[in-house]
């Protein structure tokens, strides 16, 4: 039953399932009470937690109790433009694909 809903879900879309599926007020109650109780649970367990690390784009940020205590630069500048260096081969690579991976053209070998 669960295989056929995931095949119905990826072959139609969830725009799809909603045409096919009527409205159950009860389901929806149900959906309500379990988002009710997970946000519950996980504000409990996020108060039992110490300190947490989030890592987020090029910081690293340090959460007490759910508040930003600290930030650190994790990644500098140069890493950038260093990666962008790092990037040149596979660009030359991709420009030259017209011309590369074919054989050469009697008029292009020498004699």
């Amino acid at each position: 039953m669960v295989l056929r809903l995931v095949l119905v879900l990826a072959l139609c879309g969830t725009a799809g399932l909603r045409a096919a599926i009527p409205a159950d007020p009860s389901l929806e109650e149900l959906n309500a009470a379990f988002r009710t109780a997970y946000a519950q649970a996980r504000y409990g367990a996020a108060d039992r937690l110490g300190p947490v690390l989030v890592m987020t784009g090029d910081k690293l940020v340090l959460l007490r109790d759910q508040v930003q205590v600290a930030e650190a630069l994790v990644r500098p500048p140069a890493f950038h433009r260093l990666k962008a260096l790092a990037h040149v081969p596979l660009a030359i690579r991709l420009a030259a694909k017209p011309w590369v991976d074919r054989p050469l053209e009697p008029a292009g070998v020498a004699a």
